[in-house]
């Protein structure tokens, strides 16, 4: 538990599982009249450590004769490594869960989680053909339930007490705060902004030492690239706490810098399909020459922003599709030009 920013307190849940649990940020807002900003994995001791470690800053603030009530909990998003948690807040410490009406749609329960995490095939066979394996289908949902429970602690939660539909002031502490959709990493994110502060909760669209997740089914690169422009453009910001990874205080520049990335990657994939625009080229081929050493476990894990680029290319009118029955090809529509982002 580290005290990142005045009254603002970091909590670590750590590392375990390797690939499938990574070091997930929450966020206490300490105060006479607090918040949380994300939930966590949800298993029962991983949540009574986190409690432990709310204790622990509300006899920091008793010690000081200073107020300390926390009395809700802000969800980022709907991604398997921030919601788990909330059920068993709501459980332990009588937490109200707000959430955005789409992440409340998403996570209802078990059918409409995975109806949603499953078009990403759907997305996917929009850029590359696979077997057609539908009778495997509810296996993979039940043993993805099964890992999720196991790893994650998985719960929906039932019945938010508040649902936002749209931007909104929120009071934390006696102080305004703004929540704004900020989509682009996920659809139904939101992001939590003090302007006199300074500091933006941004959740996963930005990081201090890597770029963020970009795939489907929900993430859009349009999006994405609005997203972090609008954050760019907050007044008076300083300040930028992320899920993953240690605090933002260059942030204006780091943006920049994402996007310069992003559009880097947009021009490298199109000036790929340019060279090869007498046979075209299949997204495995892209694949093997954006990473000619990676392994196929490498190729997967990239085939998610690949597949956001070819759909902002094709929305731009720089390339098109030939669908065979065994493979899709990519070709250049017309001469190279200036792509934005």
């Amino acid at each position: 538990m580290d005290e990142v920013f005045p009254d603002i307190f970091l909590i670590r849940q750590k590392k375990s599982f390797k690939f499938f649990r990574p070091v997930v940020n929450i966020y206490v807002l300490a105060g006479s009249d607090g918040i949380i900003y994300d939930a966590g994995y949800g298993q029962k001791r991983t949540v009574k450590k986190l409690i432990s470690e709310i204790k622990k800053i509300e006899k920091h603030y008793k010690d000081q004769n200073k107020p300390f009530k926390i009395s809700r909990v802000l969800l980022s998003h709907s991604h398997i490594d921030h919601f788990p948690g909330l059920a068993r807040l709501r459980k332990y410490c009588g937490l109200e869960i707000i959430l955005a009406r789409k992440t409340a749609e998403i996570i209802e329960n078990k059918t409409t989680f995975f109806q949603h995490t499953h078009a990403t095939n759907e997305q996917l066979l929009k850029i590359q053909r696979f077997k057609d394996k539908k009778i495997l289908i509810p296996l993979k949902i039940n043993l993805m339930h099964l890992m999720h429970w196991l790893f994650y602690g998985i719960k929906y939660p039932k019945n938010p007490d508040e649902i936002i539909d749209g931007p909104t002031d929120i009071l934390i502490n006696d102080e305004k705060w703004r929540i704004f959709f900020s989509p682009g990493h996920s659809s139904d994110h939101i992001s939590l902004y003090n302007e006199k502060k300074g500091v933006l909760f941004a959740g996963d669209n930005i990081f201090r030492v890597k770029t963020t997740w970009l795939g489907p089914p929900d993430s859009n690169l349009n999006d994405y690239v609005s997203s972090l422009e609008y954050m760019s453009d907050l007044p008076n910001l300083k300040i930028i706490l992320s899920s993953h990874g240690s605090p933002i205080e260059n942030p204006k520049e780091k943006i920049k810098d994402a996007l310069d990335h992003r559009r880097r990657r947009t021009e490298q994939v199109h000036r790929i399909i340019l060279d090869k625009a007498e046979d075209g080229i299949s997204v495995k081929e892209l694949l093997k020459t954006l990473y000619p050493k990676g392994k196929k476990v490498n190729h997967r894990i990239a085939r998610g922003w690949v597949a956001l680029t070819l759909d902002y290319l094709e929305g731009r009118d720089q390339i098109r599709r030939e669908e065979g029955k065994r493979e899709i090809r990519f070709f250049p529509k017309r001469p190279a030009s200036a792509t934005n982002h």
